[in-house]
Formats: C-alpha cells, structure tokens, sequence
C-alpha cells in the first residue's frame, strides 16, 4: 500500500468513526431535536463571555511558546504566535492528521518567520508536552478536591496521561534521562544525525533561569484554569448544574480522550467522554451533548474560524496592494 493509499485510508477510518459516535450519541440523546432545542436556549451572554475567555487562553498560549522559542533564540512576537497558532486550529478543523497535521502546520508557518528549525521544533514540541503535563496536573488536583461523585474511569485516564506525558517530557527538565534517549538515538540511523541538535535544543530549557520556569508554569496553570473558566460559562449558558471543581477534572479527562488518533479534531470522542461523566452526576444525555457540541463550537469551531478569516485577510492583502505586491 502506497503512502497516500494509507494515508486516504486512515481519514476514511477517522471520517467513519467520528460519524458513526455521533449518530450512536444522538440516538442515546432522543435524536436531533432535543439536542438543537437545548443548544438554542443557550444565553449569549455567557457564550460570549466565554468565547472572549478562550481568546484569552490562546493569548496565553501563544505568549508561553514566544517564551520557550525567546529561549531557544528564535525572535517571535505574541502576537505573530497567536495568528499562526488561530491559523492552525482553522486548518486543523478540516486537514486529515490531527496533532501531527497541526504540528507541521505551526512549524512550517513559525519557521518562515524566523528560520531556526531545530529550535523552533524544539520549542514547538516543548510547548505542547508542557501544556498536556499542565493539563494532566490541573485535571488530578481538581479530581482531588472533588467530593464522592468524582469517576475512577476518569482517574485512570489522568494517571495514564500524566506518565506518558512525563516520560516523554523528563529530558527537558533533566540531563540523567536525556543521556539514556542519546544512547538510544545513536544506535537509530533515522535520528542518529539530528540528535545532537535536539539534545543542545533540551539542554536550552533546562538552563532556562527558575525565574523563567515560574513564568512557563504560572502561564499553563493560569491557561487551564480560565479554560476551565469557560467550561464554567457555557454550563451555565446551557444551564447544565456542574460546578467548577468537578469541571476542572472533566475537562481534563475529556481533551486527554479527544487526543487520541481515532476521529476528526476529537469529535464524538470528547462529546461521548462528557456525556458518559456527566451522567454521572445526573445531567441528562440531550443537556450534556448540547453542552458539548457548544464547547466544540466556542472553543475550537469558532476560534478555528476566526484563525480562517485571519489567513483570508492575509491572502486578500497582497491582491489590494497591486500586482507589484504580488510578486515574490
């Protein structure tokens, strides 16, 4: 089977799944109508309140990979980083991939800036390990300081990201495990070459000063903790009763679930994650996948569409500035 071959194959899986999870969920939910009901008796005011929130989250975000990059002496700006980054959510609703999709997108865009590739890759990758381990931490405090409804099915989902996402993370805070991965890449033809990069790329952040590690750790925290903020408004936007605690640990449980390589952008995946939790806590299944599909929409539809209109006003400059514009 030829690359592309595969490629069709596994989007066609990915299509299917997703497609076939929410027609399972609608059925389980009494159909269509309930759930577009519940979903048009949403307040705006709390839906813009917490689109405005999410905007926020992406500031924050952006602002923590300028950092990790400013360390690695790749010069970007904030707000260069949050484009490219609303860029990449656009094209990561509609490109087959999922993270891999996006990653390659944010480094290609990020490296036409400033073309340090090791390091911007470096930074990149960094970036999102930084930002599950956050997720993985904020998600077992929250579960923690929940009461007796909290789910151990939810639990084992949090433990089982939090190692994964330190293993993989350990080098760029130690040397003792980055040395075992060298061994390792030495004896790898595919890596053997550009290891020695990545290693002096980890060896950068962990020469990061604490002062700055402060700022890396209270921009994640701060980033899940409004996130979870918005997760709090669209509940009551739909007037689904869960309080914020137990939403910092569902949220966490339900993005970790949606991060694996099995639909499209974490559809049906995240939603069935939701409805199956918050049945737990007596949300009926129509209220909860309304609630759902409205985070889907407010945190990753419209901001991915917002990062569209951004890359159309990109495309339309050129063309209002003339054909002397145009010309690379």
């Amino acid at each position: 089977m030829t690359v592309r071959a595969w490629r069709l194959l596994r989007l066609t899986v990915r299509v299917a799944v997703t497609a076939l999870l929410l027609a399972w969920l609608f059925r389980q939910a009494g159909g269509w109508s309930p759930v577009l009901s519940g979903i048009r008796a949403a307040r705006p005011g709390f839906i813009g309140a917490a689109f405005l929130a999410t905007l926020i989250v992406q500031a924050a975000i952006a602002h923590r990979l300028r950092l990790l990059a400013q360390a690695q002496g790749v010069g970007l700006g904030t707000r260069d980083v949050m484009e490219i980054n609303l860029v990449t959510l656009f094209y990561g609703l509609f490109l087959p991939g999922g993270g891999i999709t996006a990653l390659v997108i944010r480094f290609y865009r990020l490296t036409r800036v400033d073309r340090r590739y090791t390091a911007t890759l470096a930074a990149i990758v960094c970036d999102r390990l930084l930002a599950t381990a956050t997720l993985c931490v904020a998600g077992l405090l929250f579960w923690l300081l929940d009461g007796p409804q909290r789910s151990k099915p939810a639990l084992l989902v949090l433990l089982a990201g939090s190692a994964a996402t330190a293993l993989v993370l350990a080098p760029m805070f130690h040397a003792a495990p980055a040395r075992w991965i060298s061994l390792v890449a030495s004896r790898l033809p595919l890596v053997r070459g550009v290891w020695p990069r990545i290693a002096e790329a980890l060896a950068v952040f962990r020469a990061i000063p604490l002062r700055g590690q402060i700022a890396l750790a209270g921009l994640s925290l701060g980033a899940h903790v409004l996130g979870i903020a918005v997760y709090f408004l669209l509940a009551r936007a739909t007037g689904v009763a869960i309080g914020f605690t137990p939403l910092g640990w569902i949220r966490s449980a339900a993005m970790l679930v949606a991060m694996l390589p099995f639909s499209v952008s974490g559809l049906g995946l995240r939603e069935g994650a939701m409805v199956a939790l918050f049945s737990q806590r007596g949300v009926p299944g129509p209220a909860a996948l309304a609630y759902s599909i409205l985070v889907f929409g407010v945190t990753i539809l419209f901001v991915g569409l917002l990062g569209g209109l951004i890359e159309a006003v990109r495309w339309l400059r050129p063309w209002r500035a003339g054909p002397a514009t145009r010309v690379r």
